[in-house]
């Protein structure tokens, strides 16, 4: 999937973002993938019963690197 199939706004900006700062290849890190892993980590937070809006910044990136 190239850059041009990502969504615009939200998701897709934020996907184009982690790969930027991670400097990823499109081959390497593709949107797929990205949503696959988002969506894992929204199952853990939802079995978990954890309260994204009360994760602090430090918080949220732990979970994220994990």
């Amino acid at each position: 999937m190239s850059t041009s199939n990502v969504p615009s706004g939200g998701f897709g900006e934020l996907y184009l973002q982690i790969k930027a700062l991670l400097d990823l290849s499109e081959e390497k890190f593709s949107f797929a993938k990205f949503e696959e892993q988002a969506k894992l980590l929204e199952m853990i937070i939802e079995t978990r019963g954890i309260n994204p809006s009360k994760l602090n910044i430090s918080q949220a990136s732990l979970l994220l690197y994990y």
